[in-house]
């Protein structure tokens, strides 16, 4: 019997789809620049953006975990063309809402900018997030990262094993 692959990891994460040692006064900032990323690779249709960045209004998504905190913003699939995560390290902390209290505000370190064309994989991948970000250490390590080829190393090599 055959197990199916929840996230090739290596589809999905693209050395040029990281954004490292950012700067942003807020969370839309960062969800239109790593839009635009995803658009100019045709991985999203023009309107992704808006999308995401109303839907993180309404479906906050920033998550506490020990050391980092994150945020995985992502929209419906009609919004996609084909799948892929962009990524960006920030250089100081942007404010999100959070994911299972989106009354609380958390300081993001790092978002994922998810893009996922098939409808029934998304929560999948969500998970598959969630379940990566709990290993101890590896957020701290993408952040202390300057090189999107190692962050991308480390994604895939985590997500596969």
């Amino acid at each position: 019997m055959q197990v199916e692959k929840i996230i090739d990891a290596s589809k999905l994460i693209k050395r040029d789809l990281i954004l490292t040692n950012l700067d942003f006064n807020n969370s839309s900032e960062i969800i239109k620049e790593l839009s635009l990323l995803l658009e100019k690779g045709d991985y999203v249709k023009d309107t992704f953006c808006q999308a995401v960045i109303k839907r993180e209004k309404e479906f906050p998504t920033a998550l506490l975990s020990k050391d980092v905190k994150v945020a995985i913003p992502h929209t419906d699939s009609e919004f996609v063309n084909k799948s892929a995560i962009a990524i960006a390290v920030l250089s100081k902390p942007i404010i999100f809402r959070q994911m299972d209290d989106p009354n609380q505000e958390i300081n993001v370190d790092i978002v994922f900018l998810l893009a996922i064309k098939n409808s029934k994989q998304q929560l999948k991948v969500v998970q598959k997030m969630i379940e990566l970000f709990q290993k101890p250490g590896l957020l701290l390590k993408m952040k202390t990262y300057k090189s999107p080829e190692k962050i991308q190393n480390i994604l895939i090599n985590n997500i596969n094993n």
